[in-house]
């Protein structure tokens, strides 16, 4: 049976959420037994382990990335994280000086604008448009900014994908900048319209791409593993800080995991969700187009577990907001979202997931806001 999930997980259009009710937990309960089968005949140390991650587990990764990001990385360039929010959290004590500015998304998500501020950096929000962020907008930071946190392959929150004249351009400031370019790839999976897009790191010839990816979408949030891929020059360092910070990744979920990927049961996993997001996705257009028309016209996103609906002003969507969740319904607000990381403006719109619905909760949750948007 599939995990229990808690009531705010399963409200309609909760964001940040993949396919729960696909995880295949038969599978991942045969090996975690199979785990402790090993442990009990002496096969598996039951102390403490490596900082950055059991070698078998960052091999695994370094292969899937291979093949399904298109990362040329090595097991040693991979560090195991309690998720991409730690992840961040390192990369906010171990590089970025006190005061100094990281370029982040503005929109972009709030949670890694405070993590990166740990040791002391100063979050200086860039503009995004229909194509992701702007890098002309990173020139005028001047040389001080040696750090840019993006999201190309999914634009959180507004769905851009950033195309290949973009991506090279960031590549080419990082290099003339000597700056680092923090690749957050957290769904870059979920592609609806053609293959999975190579990840941008994937094009860094320089070494100047540090690759930030998380097991939140692809299996559940609650398992708290994730990983970076650094250049070679910044493993030791990364290391230190992962090690200070606490120990060691949990042993237990990483050797499954291992077994998971090693298996073929990811690439089986992610297949089955990728089909069954884009069964929700067309669901939620299709209820959106016959609820509201050309009213608030909803565009199909090219990737990931959410859509974004563009607003006329700020006081549209407060009010769009306080209705749907008057009737019980998790939306989100691109003006919330400005807010939380400090950054003020007119930008307005709202943000509705659909990963951890199913396609009659999907029809039925807009049938809900038709009636509270009348």
């Amino acid at each position: 049976p599939p995990p229990r999930r808690s009531q705010a997980a399963l409200r309609p259009f909760a964001m940040g959420l993949p396919p729960q009710d696909l995880f295949p937990g038969a599978d991942w309960a045969r090996l975690q037994r199979r785990l402790w089968r090993r442990c009990e005949r002496g096969e598996l140390p039951l102390g403490y382990g490596p900082a950055e991650g059991e070698p078998r587990l960052r091999a695994a990764l370094a292969a899937w990335l291979r093949h399904a990001r298109g990362l040329r990385c090595s097991a040693e360039q991979v560090l195991i994280s309690s998720g991409a929010q730690q992840a961040f959290a390192l990369l906010g004590l171990a590089l970025p000086g006190p005061g100094e500015p990281v370029a982040v998304e503005a929109p972009g998500y709030h949670a890694s604008w405070a993590a990166l501020q740990l040791g002391g950096a100063r979050p200086v929000g860039v503009p995004v448009d229909g194509r992701g962020l702007r890098p002309a907008a990173l020139q005028a930071l001047g040389p001080g900014c040696r750090m840019a946190v993006v999201t190309p392959s999914h634009q959180w929150p507004t769905g851009a994908c950033m195309d290949l004249e973009r991506r090279l351009a960031l590549l080419e400031w990082a290099q003339r900048q000597r700056a680092w370019l923090v690749e957050d790839d957290y769904a870059g999976e979920y592609r609806f319209d053609g293959p999975p897009l190579p990840a941008l790191s994937s094009l860094d010839r320089e070494g100047r791409c540090i690759y930030v990816g998380s097991f939140s979408k692809l299996l559940l949030p609650g398992l708290r593993l994730g990983y970076l891929v650094l250049p070679p020059a910044l493993v030791p360092l990364l290391q230190r800080v992962r090690a200070a910070l606490d120990r060691q990744p949990p042993h237990f979920e990483q050797e499954v995991l291992a077994d998971f990927i090693e298996l073929g049961l990811l690439a089986r996993h992610l297949r089955r969700c990728r089909r069954a997001a884009a069964q929700r996705r067309q669901a939620l257009l299709q209820a959106w187009a016959r609820a509201f028309g050309p009213r608030w016209p909803l565009q199909a996103p090219a990737s990931g577990l959410n859509v974004y609906l563009p607003l006329a002003s700020p006081a549209e969507e407060a009010r769009l907001l306080e209705q749907a969740r008057a009737a019980g319904l998790t939306l989100g607000g691109i003006q919330e979202l400005l807010r939380a990381c400090g950054q003020p403006g007119e930008r307005a719109g709202l943000v509705l997931g659909f990963g951890a619905s199913t396609e009659a909760q999907l029809r039925a949750a807009v049938a809900r806001l038709a009636q509270a948007w009348v």
